[in-house]
């Protein structure tokens, strides 16, 4: 039966290939609305801690402000409401005066579900409850933004919820997560995620560059770079660098987690997760 499965999502996405190939978009952009992160701070507490939860939405015309209400819930059988919150604002909730022993612990599957435009958005995020809590959040500080005009290198810092204007006589721009430091305990490895609307008032797509060429250029000789690494590097100008730069404007997303042991997972939801977004303008009205 499995393989029944296989063979039928292989002809499917055949028959999607067929169709034009153009239209199917790479996984780090975000179109459609989609939950992207939970955050639960912190990911491992003791019983009768207060602990607050955050989601983070992604789309092409979502507004980061919308008036949205957020169910949250024990994500049972049939989910047993803890309560509401508003998207913009964080849900606060006390854990349960549990007797543990040293070295017991259990999980607690909490789920977030979020009505946007009348589609129903569920995620789930594992919360451990222990005796010794050890697991903590990563810490994302802000973003490094850096592109080239001429031969000269721009920097600046962005944080969460900023608008930041780019010139169109550059090609490419690089960002680069900056996270507080967190002793080895804490945080084994970071993984990072990088997400970007296709424009929003535009047919514009900035395309992950791929090319070691243009990525060394402005990070530097041998600089790793990719929509899975601390930096990404987009083009400005198409897939294959050849377009004239894609005017418009675009969402950037960051999800940081720490731990996970595949940054492709969507199961490995205990660990710790920090997120943030903000705006790219190029050649546009933000």
């Amino acid at each position: 039966m499995k393989l029944i499965r296989i063979l039928m999502l292989i002809s499917g996405l055949s028959t999607l290939a067929a169709c034009g190939e153009n239209e199917l978009l790479e996984d780090y952009f975000v179109k459609e609305p989609r939950v992207l992160a939970v955050k639960i701070q912190d990911p491992e507490v003791k019983p009768q801690d207060t602990v607050t939860m955050r989601m983070l939405v992604g789309g092409k015309d979502i507004d980061q402000n919308m008036t949205v209400t957020v169910l949250w819930a024990i994500d049972d059988v049939e989910p047993v409401p803890l309560g509401y919150s508003n998207y913009t604002q964080e849900f606060e909730s006390q854990i349960s005066p549990d007797t543990l022993e040293e070295g017991e612990w259990y999980d607690l599957p909490i789920l977030a579900r979020i009505q946007v435009r009348q589609k129903y958005l569920n995620a789930q995020k594992v919360l451990r409850v222990t005796q010794n809590p050890v697991g903590k959040n990563p810490v994302i500080s802000g973003v490094r933004l850096q592109y080239l005009i001429g031969k000269q290198l721009v920097e600046k810092t962005v944080a969460n919820a900023d608008i930041n204007a780019l010139p169109v006589n550059t090609t490419n721009v690089a960002l680069t997560a900056v996270t507080e430091d967190l002793t080895p305990e804490e945080n084994e490895k970071l993984i990072f995620r990088w997400f970007i609307t296709t424009s929003k008032n535009t047919d514009g797509k900035l395309y992950i560059q791929t090319d070691s060429k243009h990525i060394e250029a402005i990070l530097g000789k041998e600089a790793k770079a990719s929509e899975i690494r601390r930096s990404a590097v987009f083009s400005l100008q198409g897939k294959d660098g050849k377009k004239g730069v894609q005017s418009g404007i675009y969402d950037l997303y960051l999800v940081v987690r720490d731990n996970a042991t595949d940054p492709q997972s969507q199961f490995d939801e205990r660990h710790g997760t920090d997120f943030m977004y903000f705006t790219i303008c190029i050649n546009s009205n933000c």
